[in-house]
């Protein structure tokens, strides 16, 4: 690791505590440590550092780290002037708890986990949040925020991935009685039917690529089936007569109410009455972790044209 000491003096501290300037650090010294170099020990009022893997990018490195008392998080400042913080510990046996801790205007940070610890989490904010008495929605909110700061190593999750070359493919990440983790894994231009989630919420976080989400509202149901019929017939016209496909009268029965391209690391939440779905626009292979509360096996797919739909397995 490579340790870096900046200078301190009264002046750069009255202007970290003002907020008014940016703070120029000079550097006082610099030092690379490893398997051999004694212990470092820093007091409270010494000044800052930066430390980093920043000798050998090809290897990892691991180093343990001991604070006494125990705090949540650093303070750091940009290359612009701008002041971050970033919490302390990112996942481990005690990090519900710790992050419960954290004040409201750090929860939009990163937190960087592992498949196994992130899991973990879920379990916690869904049951924990029932036996607390929290309402549905205030589960939901704190599941969307976890989703939108959770950060998996990608070597992690791409060890999970497989590509298949005729259909998307689903692995199953992690399942309890609340909720199910999976990952799709997306070729060039592969896509879903229009289907549901059979009851289920739906949480997606782009890993990889660009997906195109299209949301849909089902009207078969209001529908007599004496429209039904004329508004397949009028489709099937529109079809062998060359003039199109037939959609305006086809989206008299499945409706889209909204689209759009979800980009890498965005999230995006559905509730339970929501049909959608989902095309790789990325013109590469694309990855997408989804969370469902509570698990389901088959989705129920819609017809486009008549409105019907089908109880199916998605691969």
């Amino acid at each position: 690791l490579k340790m870096v000491h900046f200078k301190d003096d009264e002046e750069m501290r009255l202007k970290q505590c003002s907020g008014l300037d940016q703070v120029d650090l000079q550097v006082e010294s610099s030092e690379v440590i490893d398997v051999h170099s004694p212990v470092i020990y820093e007091g409270p009022d010494d000044a800052s550092h930066q430390l980093g893997n920043r000798c050998d990018d090809s290897e990892t490195a691991v180093s343990l780290h001991v604070y006494s008392p125990p705090y949540l998080q650093l303070t750091y400042e940009c290359s612009n002037g701008e002041e971050k913080k970033i919490p302390v510990v990112h996942y481990g046996q005690m990090f519900s708890q710790i992050i419960e801790s954290y004040p409201g205007e750090w929860r939009g940070g990163e937190i960087f986990s592992n498949l196994s610890a992130f899991q973990s989490l879920l379990d916690d904010v869904f049951i924990k949040g029932e036996e607390k008495g929290d309402d549905e929605a205030t589960i939901h909110e704190r599941i969307t925020n976890l989703m939108s700061q959770i950060q998996i190593n990608p070597e992690e999750w791409r060890m999970h991935a497989r590509l298949h070359p005729e259909h998307f493919t689903r692995v199953l990440i992690g399942q309890s009685e609340k909720w199910m983790l999976i990952l799709t894994c997306w070729d060039k231009d592969q896509g879903t039917p229009i289907h549901d989630h059979q009851g289920s919420f739906n949480w997606i976080k782009i890993l990889d690529g660009q997906l195109l989400e299209e949301n849909y509202v089902c009207n078969a149901t209001k529908m007599t089936p004496a429209e039904q019929a004329e508004c397949e017939e009028q489709t099937q016209k529109a079809k062998a007569s060359g003039r199109g496909d037939g959609r305006q009268y086809a989206e008299r029965c499945v409706q889209l109410v909204r689209s759009g391209v979800l980009p890498p690391d965005s999230v995006t939440y559905l509730n339970r009455d929501i049909i959608h779905r989902i095309r790789n626009v990325s013109g590469r292979p694309a990855f997408s972790l989804h969370l469902y509360a509570p698990p389901y096996v088959k989705a129920r797919a819609y017809d486009v044209v008549s409105g019907g739909t089908e109880l199916v397995f998605l691969p």
